[in-house]
Order: C-alpha cells, then sequence, then structure tokens
C-alpha cells in the first residue's frame, strides 16, 4: 500500500468512525478515563514539609510513584538505632556508630538505585542531606578519636572490671560527645517522623 493510499483510507475509516453512533460514547469514555487518573494522581500527591534539620529545610513531594523510595528510607533509619534516642544509662556508643555506619551505607546504596527524575528529585535531596548534613559531621568529629582511645582503654587493667557504659563515661569529652551526638540524632528523628506522615 502506498502512502497516498494509506492516508485516503485512514482519512476514509476516520470520517466513517466520526459519523458512527459509537463515536461520542467512545470518545467521551476515553475523556472520563483520562480526567479519572489525572485527577487521582493529584489526590494522592501530597507535600511534607521539612525544617530545621541541621540548618537546612526541604518540601517533599510524594507521590505513588516515589512513595516506596520514601518507605525504605524510613525503615532503614526507624529499625536502627539511628531511629531511637541515645539511653545514657544502657547504650554503648561504639554500638550506636557501628549501627549509624550500615544506616549511612544503606542509605548510600538506596541513593545509588534511585532513578534521578523530577518525581524522585526531593527524596534524594533528602537522602543525601541525612548523609552529608545529619550524620557524616558527627561521625567526622567523634568516631575516629573516641573508637582509639575505648580501644586503648579496654587493654587497661584496671577496666578490666567496668561495664563498657561505665568505661566509656571515662572518655575525657564524653559530656560534649554526648551533646553533640544526641543533637545530631534528634534532628535525624525529626526527619523520620516527616517521613512516617507520608504513611499515616
Amino acid at each position: 500500500m502506498s502512502w497516498y493510499e494509506f492516508t485516503e483510507w485512514f482519512q476514509h475509516t476516520f470520517d466513517g468512525f466520526l459519523n458512527s453512533k459509537l463515536c461520542m460514547p467512545i470518545l467521551g469514555g476515553i475523556i472520563i478515563i483520562v480526567v479519572y487518573f489525572m485527577y487521582r494522581n493529584r489526590r494522592r500527591t501530597k507535600f511534607i514539609g521539612i525544617s530545621d534539620i541541621n540548618a537546612f529545610s526541604v518540601t517533599i513531594k510524594v507521590n505513588m510513584k516515589n512513595i516506596d523510595i520514601a518507605y525504605m528510607m524510613f525503615v532503614q533509619l526507624r529499625t536502627r538505632k539511628i531511629g531511637v534516642k541515645f539511653d545514657d544509662e544502657y547504650d554503648v556508643i561504639s554500638e550506636v556508630y557501628d549501627s549509624w555506619y550500615s544506616a549511612f551505607q544503606s542509605i548510600r546504596e538506596l541513593l545509588m538505585g534511585i532513578r534521578p527524575t523530577p518525581n524522585n528529585k526531593e527524596l534524594i535531596d533528602v537522602g543525601n542531606k541525612v548523609l552529608n548534613i545529619g550524620m557524616r559531621p558527627h561521625l567526622t568529629k567523634w568516631q575516629a578519636k573516641f573508637r582509639k582511645w575505648y580501644t586503648l582503654e579496654l587493654e587497661k587493667e584496671e577496666n578490666n572490671k567496668l561495664t563498657p557504659q561505665e568505661l566509656q563515661r571515662k572518655y575525657p569529652e564524653y559530656d560534649q560527645l554526648i551533646s553533640d551526638l544526641k543533637s545530631s540524632q534528634d534532628q535525624i528523628l525529626e526527619l523520620i517522623d516527616k517521613l512516617e506522615a507520608i504513611f499515616t
């Protein structure tokens, strides 16, 4: 069939369709379906405002296309020690740091697997800020020097009868470390609560 024959056939068929009794019901149905999906997607889009988290603010636009990403970030944070307030009496700092490091790796891997589409931009931005603003500063400042001190102290005979909690309280900058840890964690907990609002 030549191009001319095809255009003649298409015009004849289309004219016949427009003149048929089925034309208006079919077109009306198509319009209704399009409007329905547009309305549904609009209804399922909501905005979650996040502010005062280590001096950054962001608004997450969440819809059905990226809600799974938000949920995975939420789970990675909520199910680790980073998602629970530090307990001065029972928590061990080195275990907390292990948990933070695992969460850091998991969220980074999750971010690497997210397609950089407009729908995911806000969540990618939040994930990056959780790592680079919420977690990294504290870990960079305190983790290495505390672990070095703690490892050396464990080898001292005078500390053999001390519990890990008692030993870590001997750290010369213990109060400053804990204050900074709790401050960073409070900001991360705020983020977790905002992510949780997506699902409730």
